[in-house]
């Protein structure tokens, strides 16, 4: 007995389709992983820095900056856990509601006058 161990052996035929359904669930998942990712990523971004600016008292500049250097963290964990999903809408719903929560705390006006009260009481802001 021969055994065969040649790559075409083990391939699927090339003319082999999927279902259109697989194909649009690969295509929803990567844009979900980076555009959503994305948006999710600066919207959290965003509010971390101005909850870091208001609780701490650090000046915003300084806030965004340290906060950037942890989005990168967060967007490579976001896209890792789009891809490691079993249920895709599941991580739809999950993604769209964690931005719209960040992007509506951002909007609150304790956080979104941070930059005006340092600006109007003279605060230094580097």
């Amino acid at each position: 007995m021969k055994l065969d161990l040649s790559p075409m052996a083990s391939a699927p035929p090339a003319t082999a389709k999927r279902p259109w359904w697989q194909v649009a669930s690969l295509v929803w998942r990567i844009l979900l992983a980076t555009v959503g990712g994305y948006v999710c990523t600066v919207a959290l971004t965003s509010l971390s820095a101005r909850l870091c600016a208001v609780v701490f008292g650090l000046p915003l500049a300084s806030s965004l900056l340290s906060m950037m250097l942890l989005s990168f963290l967060l967007y490579s964990i976001t896209i890792m856990a789009v891809f490691a999903s079993q249920r895709l809408g599941r991580t739809s719903l999950w993604l769209l509601g964690t931005t719209a929560a960040a992007m509506l705390l951002c909007q609150l006006p304790a956080l979104s006058g941070v930059a005006e009260t340092l600006m109007t009481t003279g605060a230094k802001v580097s």
